[in-house]
């Protein structure tokens, strides 16, 4: 049996390249990108399946010719106007220049998100070492991540 404890909830917002549609929008909603296609990561990452959770509802659909392999080969990809994609909230740059060439944009509420956590097994003698790792992760957070 093991224990989970939750650390923060990080929304997403939506990545895509400088000029397209979307990009000159303030905020959106998840209805806003219905009916559309996103870029992923590949299998085995854990936020492709966050983003796919989010995706399900809303008739969201994969991009078939384009997965990309880490976080930063997704982030050129939208970059490179091959699509656009649900960024974590803590991938987003915290400076904006003119030469960027992605737009992040915030969700209006409520807002997609995705719940970061650890997993130890009850019984652990390590429980008060994992609540303070816990804590020392969420003094560090940024105000805009959600408890």
């Amino acid at each position: 049996m093991s224990l989970r404890k939750s650390i923060y909830i990080e929304p997403f917002r939506l990545a895509l390249k400088k000029g397209q549609e979307l990009s000159k929008r303030e905020n959106i909603t998840l209805s806003d990108i219905a009916n559309r296609e996103v870029l992923l990561l590949e299998e085995g990452h854990c936020l492709r399946g966050h983003v796919l959770d989010v995706c399900s509802l809303l008739d969201v659909t994969e991009s078939a010719q384009f997965k990309a392999t880490s976080l930063e080969t997704l982030r050129h990809m939208v970059g490179e106007g091959m699509g656009m994609t649900l960024m974590p909230e803590l991938a987003v740059p915290a400076k904006k220049t003119k030469r960027d060439l992605i737009q992040y944009i915030e969700f209006s509420d409520p807002k997609p998100n995705r719940r970061i956590g650890m997993l130890y097994r009850k019984n652990s003698y390590r429980q008060e070492a994992f609540s303070n790792i816990a804590e020392s992760i969420r003094s560090v957070l940024p105000v805009s991540i959600f408890f």
